[in-house]
């Protein structure tokens, strides 16, 4: 995308990635600051503090007892090293003050199942992945992550309520096309991607799968993109997190 030609008729639509990348993978021949232009932040994607059926952790209260009691032995589980899942405990281990050890999977499937059968303690999860084990009684959840309750799990608090206020870790997708396209075409982009998302049918099915949809301006989206990028900066500096 960012080689194509400036003209609008080229699209992107990413997520996480874009914000992680240029700190995890400083030797892209592109730079995502420059060469992409925002269009608009399509949805949210909830996400959620969750642990196997049968762990004995319910609440998130329980979960920080035990990992200060033990520091150093409860596992998480990502779906590989810098990701969503993987920087939202980084986070939320420096906010709680505990210590717990990172086993990233290839994917998020494998760290799901692994989850599920008891081989890790527990992991960030998106409400669209985690709903239906929860509901099926496969995992517990313990507490939103994001700064809202979680519309199919509505008595279930967020971790900020239950004791971390601020934190806050949802995740999300975002629409760009190439720098440089006319300002017309971006005008015209962002319209179509607001119609869409704005569709009564579209509306019901996100969030039927735990999907928030939102549509904001390019202004809006490019100033969240930049606060995006610079927390997960921090994060994989301070974690010393790499690819390897």
């Amino acid at each position: 995308v960012a080689r194509s030609p400036k003209d609008g008729h080229t699209l992107l639509l990413d997520s996480m990635g874009h914000v992680v990348n240029p700190t995890l993978m400083p030797g892209l021949p592109f730079d995502y600051a420059t060469a992409f232009a925002p269009i608009t932040q399509l949805t949210w994607q909830p996400q959620m503090l969750v642990v196997p059926a049968a762990s004995p952790y319910r609440t998130v209260a329980d979960l920080v007892t035990a990992a200060k009691a033990r520091p150093g032995t409860l596992s998480y589980a990502s779906s590989g090293n810098g990701t969503g899942a993987h920087l939202a405990m980084v986070e939320f281990a420096r906010m709680a003050g505990i210590e717990v050890v990172h086993v990233p999977y290839r994917g998020g499937g494998p760290a799901m199942t692994d989850l599920i059968a008891g081989n890790v303690a527990m992991a960030f999860a998106s409400a669209a992945a985690a709903t239906a084990h929860v509901q099926g009684g496969r995992l517990r959840a313990l507490g939103a992550a994001g700064l809202r309750r979680i519309v199919a799990l509505p008595d279930m608090p967020t971790i900020a309520e239950q004791g971390h206020p601020g934190f806050d870790w949802d995740e999300w997708n975002g629409l760009w096309t190439v720098a440089g396209s006319p300002p017309a075409a971006i005008e015209r982009l962002h319209a179509a991607a607001i119609f869409a998302v704005r569709q009564p049918d579209v509306r019901a099915r996100m969030e039927q799968i735990g999907i928030v949809p939102l549509g904001t301006s390019p202004q809006d989206f490019a100033a969240f993109v930049v606060a995006q990028r610079e927390r997960a900066a921090r994060l994989i500096r301070d974690a010393n997190i790499t690819l390897g």
